[in-house]
C-alpha cells in the first residue's frame, strides 16, 4: 500500500511501465487495466508487467494516467474503491474514467482525469487523519498498521 505521505506526481513520473502495469493489475484487475489501455487481449497488460513487451504510445499514455489516478485512490480507500471509481460514471468526467481512457483521442481528452481522482483521493485521505477510529486501526486497511501504530505512539506523549 503506498503511504499518505508519497509524493504521487514523482512516484508516478519515477516509476516504469512495467511497475504501473504490476501495480494495476494487482488493484484494478488484468481485465479492467487492458480495457482502460485499449487492448483486446488482457494476457497483454502481463506481458506488460513481466517486462516481457513495451506498451505502444497511446496504450503508454493510458496506463500513465490510470496509474496517477490509481495510486492516490488506492492509497485514500482500497483497491476495490478505486476500481468502483473507475467503472462508475462521473458527473465531473461526463462518463466512466475507464471509458474516457479506453476511447480518450488525445491528451486534451483526458486531462481532467488525474485531478479529479486526486481531488476525490484527498477527501478520503482527509477523512481517515480526522476519524479517531481510523487513527486507532491505522485506517482500516491492510498495510496501515505501522502507521497506525506510530500514531497511538505520537498521541502518548
Amino acid at each position: 500500500m503506498i503511504s499518505d505521505d508519497v509524493d504521487f506526481d514523482k512516484q508516478a513520473a519515477l516509476t516504469s511501465n512495467a511497475d504501473a502495469a504490476r501495480f494495476l493489475q494487482e488493484h484494478l484487475g488484468q481485465r479492467l487495466t487492458a480495457y482502460i489501455c485499449g487492448l483486446k487481449d488482457a494476457k497483454t497488460v502481463g506481458r506488460w508487467a513481466s517486462g516481457q513487451v513495451s506498451p505502444r504510445e497511446g496504450a503508454s499514455l493510458r496506463l500513465r494516467l490510470a496509474f496517477s489516478a490509481a495510486l492516490g485512490l488506492v492509497a485514500a480507500y482500497g483497491s476495490e474503491t478505486a476500481r468502483s471509481w473507475f467503472v462508475g460514471t462521473n458527473a465531473t468526467l461526463g462518463d466512466s474514467p475507464a471509458w474516457l481512457l479506453r476511447h480518450g483521442r488525445d491528451l486534451d481528452d483526458l486531462r481532467m482525469l488525474v485531478p479529479v481522482a486526486r481531488e476525490f483521493a484527498s477527501a478520503g485521505i482527509e477523512q481517515r487523519r480526522q476519524s479517531p477510529r481510523s487513527r486507532l486501526r491505522g485506517g482500516g486497511r491492510a498495510g496501515d498498521a505501522r502507521t497506525g501504530a506510530a500514531e497511538k505512539a505520537r498521541s502518548r506523549r
